[in-house]
């Protein structure tokens, strides 16, 4: 009986961090994304100012013009779900740029929440700033997407300076946004 309880115990034991907590119960977020996603050599990205601020570890896998119907998100996230708790889903403006439209943006939208939550992880999705260049009517569709699994989102910064891309005050922005909408 004796042997029983401490092998409880080391099992116990076993699945905490070095804190005491549980690993499994520790925030692990990654962010998967386009520029919006990256930061200039002077400016972090956004994803890098959360990590400056938040008590949990913040990774980020975001490609300067890559389109969500080219973004290998399973690939992506079989190299990082044992380490993730919550995927932010910041994809979809490149699309709009290079003529997708909303509805097959959002057909590809759809499957990588399946493709995120089939790995057990969390995902939250990501409003673009409205820039007038249909980011209106594609935030409007991830909005309506995200509410119906009741997923939270992020809002990124209207501290733009190109139509898309935050300024430095924009990424602080959008990373204390960021922080409201994973806590």
């Amino acid at each position: 009986m004796t042997h029983i309880i401490l092998l409880i115990i080391v099992i116990i034991i076993s699945g905490c961090g070095s804190d005491g907590s549980s690993r499994i119960d520790q925030k692990n977020v990654l962010v998967i994304g386009d520029s919006v996603c990256v930061g200039t050599e002077d400016n972090h990205s956004w994803p890098d100012r959360l990590q400056d601020i938040a008590s949990y570890n913040v990774s980020s896998v975001c490609y300067g013009g890559i389109t969500l119907a080219k973004y290998d998100v399973q690939s992506v996230l079989s190299d990082y779900a044992s380490s993730t708790s919550t995927v932010v889903l910041a994809l979809g403006i490149n699309d709009i740029y290079q003529g997708y439209s909303v509805e097959s943006i959002m057909t590809k939208y759809d499957e990588a929440i399946h493709t995120i939550m089939a790995e057990g992880l969390t995902p939250i999705c990501f409003l673009y700033a409205e820039n007038g260049y249909q980011t209106s009517e594609l935030n409007l569709a991830i909005e309506y997407k995200c509410a119906s699994y009741g997923l939270s989102r992020i809002k990124s910064s209207t501290n733009i300076s190109d139509y898309i891309h935050l300024t430095d005050s924009g990424r602080q922005e959008t990373a204390n946004n960021a922080m409201k909408g994973i806590n």
